[in-house]
């Protein structure tokens, strides 16, 4: 029975700023009893992958494998976000025989407006100010 097996998760991308990108989080797949056909990645909105960590990310991924079957593959994943809501989901893997293989993804479109604190100020004048 042809088996893809995630190693190592997808770490959760938690609360990121709408309209940005983040760094790469990765997962860990292997596979094994595979007919040899590509593994492909379908589209999740907010995700985009990568077989390096500083390659050309893209909305959809397939990769191809020697033999039947591989063991380490990582895939690389970045999010961003450009709405404020939950972008939970799964990555669908499809190929060498398993159809709908599911990696968790989690991630949580925000738009937060930055808070500063400060003690008091002096030398207030019209151009400029001396904060603590």
């Amino acid at each position: 029975t042809p088996l893809l097996n995630t190693t190592a998760p997808l770490t959760a991308f938690g609360n990121v700023c709408i309209n940005t990108t983040t760094a790469a989080n990765s997962f860990t797949v292997d596979g094994s009893d595979l007919d040899g056909t590509a593994i492909a990645l379908s589209a999740l909105s907010g995700f985009t992958f990568s077989e390096t960590a500083g390659g050309t990310y893209t909305n959809t991924l397939s990769f191809t494998y020697t033999g039947t079957g591989f063991t380490g593959k990582i895939i690389y994943v970045q999010f961003s976000p450009t709405v404020v809501q939950s972008y939970d989901g799964n990555i669908v893997l499809n190929g060498g025989g398993v159809s709908n293989y599911n990696v968790a993804a989690s991630g949580t479109g925000v738009n937060t407006a930055p808070a500063v604190t400060t003690t008091g100020s002096t030398n207030v004048t019209a151009t400029s100010a001396t904060i603590s």
